[in-house]
């Protein structure tokens, strides 16, 4: 999916997520769990890193919205691999009916290559797991209410919990919005109205489209 039209801030984030393109072996992940509350911005980090490091993915970048914290039905995991077989060159009648077999030919048509998976809004590790690649040259961005501990504890992933954005960030956001100038205008009621939506950068987005709607 596309960038927001603005990013700001994040930056300790962003080096965090850098383990996963790490030239140092002891310092790369394989798998990066990124958790926090609804609006807080999980979604856009990893698109706006995943956008940042695409050089670092020779074959490409598979994205899914798993709708595990949506009104629709959450995705299950063989759908999911049925879509990302087929944007992986598998013929329609390659395409097991089974998870497990499904799992095991998805992972061998990433075993020798370089991509970058994000699997946005996971319901829970179980929809996760059959989506992770054993590639060591395959990189896995995560997105979550949950805090997905059975991937931290079982799978080896990483946890990268996030928060509200702080004062500053959240005043730079809203500027990025309505204008740096009309926000530097009234700078005592730009960071009211990033106050009153609790630094949470969904929250300035909406608050920031109204006021220049």
């Amino acid at each position: 999916p596309a960038m927001a039209g603005s990013y700001v801030g994040r930056l300790g984030q962003l080096r965090d997520l850098d383990a996963l393109v790490s030239p140092d072996p002891v310092r790369r992940s394989h798998v990066m769990a990124v958790v926090g509350a609804p609006g807080v911005g999980k979604t856009a980090l990893a698109k706006h890193w995943a956008h940042a490091r695409r050089e670092h993915f020779a074959d490409g970048q598979l994205f899914v919205d798993l709708r595990g914290h949506s009104p629709l039905p959450a995705l299950r995991p063989v759908d999911v691999l049925a879509q990302f077989l087929r944007a992986l060159g598998a013929t329609p009648r390659r395409l097991p009916a089974d998870e497990d077999e499904a799992a095991a030919l998805y992972r061998t048509l990433l075993a020798d290559r370089q991509m970058l998976i994000v699997l946005d809004n996971a319901r829970d590790a179980e929809q996760v797991r059959p989506l992770i690649p054993g590639a060591q040259g395959c990189a896995v961005v995560i997105t979550s209410r949950s805090r997905l501990a059975g991937l931290v504890a079982s799978d080896g992933a990483r946890q990268l919990a996030l928060d509200v954005l702080d004062p500053d960030e959240a005043r730079r956001l809203l500027g990025s919005i309505v204008g740096e100038c009309v926000a530097s205008a009234e700078e005592e009621a730009a960071r009211r109205l990033v106050r009153l939506c609790g630094g949470l950068p969904l929250a300035i987005r909406i608050a920031g489209a109204n006021l220049v709607a």
